[in-house]
């Protein structure tokens, strides 16, 4: 289950320098050994620079409330090989403030990736809500967490299928014994000339391949003798 945590910066008086300083936390919070940081900032259109946040600061409109969220899949059963796409689940989690806050067009923020000082990866994101909120609308932000975990399992769901099937063609090829490895045909995999490693190959024509590990194109006369499975090779996909 992700664990989303959210509060708003105190209106006020001060109230952009607190949500700068929070960017510049985002931003630049230490990492493990305590060096100083600078992540790449992303929004709705890719990646943003910190003047351009501040910008946006600046030029929101009145009444704008500052939401500032923490956003963290479940490092064993979601994001237990650190492969999730952290901004889909932070788009996601905005996507669906702007629809049930019935906001004419989009919620903009800026976020940030911390996978450096704990090994548990999360987001820190500030998001900016144009408008006043009713106590019912306050209510749509206790239920972000469940997005959040809904995100995150349906990429964990997708990122294992691909896994499985790429063991599984690794698989085919370690299964060769002696006998299939003298026959295989270059199409199936090569040693290339290259890298000197074996990978599966892209056939470009009745004599030239490509070594799909490196990207080298080689023809059939330049093929290695391929070596055996006692001689200690290793598949590189």
């Amino acid at each position: 289950m992700a664990i989303v945590k959210n509060n708003y910066v105190k209106r006020g008086s001060g109230q952009l320098a607190r949500v700068k300083a929070s960017l510049r936390y985002i931003a630049h919070r230490p990492g493990k050994d305590k060096e100083r940081m600078y992540r790449k900032l992303f929004g709705h259109d890719g990646v943003m620079e910190k003047e351009q946040a501040y910008r946006m600061f600046d030029e929101a409109q009145k009444g704008t409330i500052f939401f500032r969220f923490v956003i963290s899949p479940d490092p064993k059963r979601e994001d237990k090989f650190r492969d999730l796409h952290m901004r889909e689940i932070a788009k996601k989690i905005i996507q669906h403030l702007e629809d049930k806050l019935n906001l004419q067009g989009e919620i903009q923020f800026v976020a940030a990736i911390h996978n450096d000082h704990t090994w548990i990866r999360h987001i820190h994101a500030i998001a900016l809500v144009p408008k006043k909120l009713t106590r019912e609308e306050f209510q749509v932000f206790k239920d972000l967490w469940q997005v959040a975990t809904a995100e995150a399992l349906r990429q964990r769901q997708q990122l294992d299928q691909v896994r499985e099937a790429q063991q599984e063609r690794t698989a085919r090829y370690l299964i060769y014994d002696k006998a299939d490895l003298a026959q295989a045909p270059p199409s199936d995999f090569i040693v290339c000339s290259e890298c000197g490693a074996i990978h599966p190959a892209e056939v470009l024509s009745r004599i030239l391949f490509r070594c799909t590990g490196c990207g080298h194109i080689q023809s059939r006369s330049q093929y290695a003798e391929i070596p055996r499975k006692e001689a200690g090779w290793q598949l590189s996909l």
